[in-house]
């Protein structure tokens, strides 16, 4: 990563605004914060999408597009607060690792949300992305699994489940073989008809419903859509299934036997 001198060369408004992030995200927190690598990487990770998201579209002739690790990088260089405490290439090279593992240790919750013949579930395109996924995110520090998935449901397609989601309905899966399995709490009874739109800048580039009978492993003898590609599903898909057969069995919903609606990707 080049250092923020060489990159003060080219844009010399780019330390105002390295300043500017650590007053807002950085400047304020306890030691114990600023010590502590997930504390501090989650703050910085923030600081970094407030760069992008407003300081950078405001000015894009005078700042860089960074990415991540520059970023972070940089406000460890220039800011006072960080330089003393992750001054040697050594505490940098921790810090990152200690992210790292955290990052892949966080437990990852969300949602499926079903139509109300629990025919079809809507699902999200990352920013950037062609491929569909379940609304799902992160848990925050001191957050409840319930609270995570109704926040990152909310911040996602802007549908709010409040009170709509049973802490006992829910299915596991290891979507990403890390270990630790997501855990999706099944919302049903959500109205095709309900507006969509993600809360949060540049994180979601599509919101669609998706028939489940399309979903990777609910029908192995079937044929899939190729224009459905899909990232983080299959492995949840057996456990989904059997959820919806289990409350059709018992009356509820229509599940496949219903007619497709009509919104949303098939």
């Amino acid at each position: 990563v080049p250092a923020l001198s060489e990159w003060l060369q080219s844009y010399p408004k780019l330390e105002g605004a390295l300043q500017a992030c650590a007053l807002r995200f950085v400047v304020n927190l306890p030691e114990e914060s600023l010590r502590n690598a997930p504390r501090l990487c989650f703050e910085l990770q923030e600081a970094f999408w407030f760069y992008l998201d407003y300081l950078w579209e405001a000015s894009k002739k005078e700042l860089p597009k960074l990415n991540q690790m520059n970023f972070v990088t940089l406000m460890l260089e220039s800011s006072d607060v960080l330089r003393s405490l992750y001054h040697s290439t050594k505490a940098r090279q921790q810090l990152f690792q200690d992210w790292r593992e955290y990052s892949r240790r966080v437990p990852l919750k969300g949602a499926v949300i079903l139509n109300e013949r629990l025919d079809q579930c809507l699902m999200v395109q990352p920013w950037k992305g062609d491929k569909w996924t379940f609304p799902r995110g992160k848990i925050n520090e001191d957050e409840g699994e319930c609270e995570c998935a109704i926040r990152e449901v909310w911040e996602e397609t802007g549908i709010d489940i409040k009170g709509r989601v049973d802490p006992g309905e829910y299915i596991k899966a290891d979507v990403y073989a890390s270990g630790f399995p997501l855990k999706l709490f099944i919302v049903p009874g959500i109205s095709e008809e309900t507006a969509c739109a993600p809360n949060t800048r540049k994180e979601i580039s599509k919101i669609g419903w998706v028939r489940l009978d399309k979903l990777p492993g609910w029908d192995p003898g079937g044929s899939e859509n190729p224009k459905l590609r899909f990232v983080g599903v299959e492995p949840a898909v057996p456990a989904l299934r059997r959820w919806v057969e289990g409350r059709c069995a018992a009356g509820v919903g229509a599940g496949m036997r219903s007619p497709v609606g009509r919104n949303g990707p098939r």
